[in-house]
């Protein structure tokens, strides 16, 4: 980058007896300044860990500015578009746009390059940031792209809403998509929809709902241990509860205690 640097500053002293115009001169300064701006976009991410630590914490240090080059790591290493990823990167994608709304029309030209499925990603993103441009900007998208259209046609029967108000009874990925979201935004109500799953871990013969609570109750724990904001908030909500859902937070939290002390 350095070099780039130096290169485009040695095109603006290059005497005019080079035949060239001053214009062009500042023509090719500007593409090789471009080019270390985009060298430097493309190097902000070294690694998946590194990256996996950003989008955890960001919530306690925003970075907006780094979103392109976050999007752009993803989508290189595949997670974009892998199956088990797509809730907590689209959770956390609508709480970063909805965080910057007046930022989502530039970010998106800038996500041109992304094939079909890479970009659905994005748009679920944008659909459940729920800013008042959502709807129009997503099914500005599907029109441009008919592959796009195929995959999200879902959404064209719908209305924007929260990554809070998705019901539970989807499954699992319902509970991911919410801790993408805290981890976007810190946010309390995306916890305590998961919190509101517990119960459902004594649930009889309904095999989807049992698989919602369980789930329910190992990501709490988790994250409650990873994040000191998760297990604060637990503590302070557990009283407010229904006395069968106070009762598993309550386990919960002893149990991310426990992990804590043992650590």
């Amino acid at each position: 980058c350095a070099s780039l640097l130096r290169r485009a500053t040695q095109c603006r002293r290059l005497p005019q007896a080079l035949g060239l115009h001053e214009m062009m001169i500042r023509i090719v300064a500007l593409f090789l300044i471009l080019q270390c701006a985009s060298a430097q976009a493309e190097s902000s991410f070294q690694s998946e860990e590194e990256l996996g630590r950003w989008i955890t914490y960001y919530y306690q240090n925003p970075e907006p500015d780094r979103f392109v080059s976050a999007v752009a790591y993803l989508a290189r290493s595949g997670t974009l578009e892998k199956q088990s990823s797509i809730p907590p990167i689209f959770g956390f994608i609508a709480g970063v746009m909805g965080a910057n709304p007046d930022r989502i029309g530039g970010w998106l030209k800038e996500f041109g390059y992304l094939n079909d499925s890479q970009l659905s990603t994005i748009a679920l993103g944008v659909w459940y940031a729920q800013q008042s441009q959502s709807q129009e900007t997503v099914y500005e998208l599907l029109e441009k792209r008919q592959g796009l259209k195929e995959r999200l046609r879902f959404v064209l029967d719908g209305s924007p809403i929260s990554i809070t108000d998705i019901p539970l009874e989807q499954g699992t990925w319902v509970l991911d998509a919410n801790w993408g979201y805290f981890m976007a935004t810190g946010d309390k109500r995306p916890i305590l929809r998961v919190i509101s799953a517990l119960p459902w871990q004594d649930v009889k013969g309904d095999i989807g709902k049992l698989m919602v609570g369980g789930a329910a109750r190992w990501s709490l724990t988790s994250n409650a241990v990873q994040h000191t904001t998760v297990l604060r908030i637990c503590e302070e909500v557990a009283p407010q509860q229904s006395p069968e859902v106070s009762a598993k937070l309550v386990q919960v939290i002893n149990e991310a205690k426990k992990e804590l002390g043992g650590a």
